[in-house]
């Protein structure tokens, strides 16, 4: 009923358990939507309030298009020279040997 109040088929399902309410003891709150439904419907009815608003409001410019000549290379990219020569900032990142490790796996899993 929270998702399609108008369904002919939810409408007949509504009256049958509320004919059969006492038989099945069913209460009042029975009849409710569950909360996880009504939050989900809530955040569902919400996207679609902002999908549309988006449509509506936040239409593409028409913003000038760039030509295939202009591109990365007229423009004055900075340049990594600085860093380049004796002392090079990265000669700190690499390792030049390679130790074999004495164990297999993590300390904490060989045990005592």
């Amino acid at each position: 009923m929270l998702f399609d109040p108008g369904d002919a088929v939810m409408q007949q399902n509504l009256v049958y358990y509320r004919f059969h309410r006492e038989r099945w003891r069913l209460q009042e709150e029975d009849f409710e939507p569950r909360p996880e439904a009504v939050r989900y419907h809530n955040r569902t009815a919400t996207q679609k309030k902002m999908l549309e608003f988006a449509r509506q409001y936040l239409q593409a410019d028409d913003e000038m298009e760039v030509d295939g000549d202009e591109g990365l290379e007229a423009w004055d990219l900075p340049s990594d020279g600085e860093f380049e020569g004796e002392g090079d900032y990265e000669e700190g990142f690499f390792a030049e040997w390679w130790q074999e490790p004495k164990t297999k796996g993590d300390k904490a899993d060989q045990g005592s």
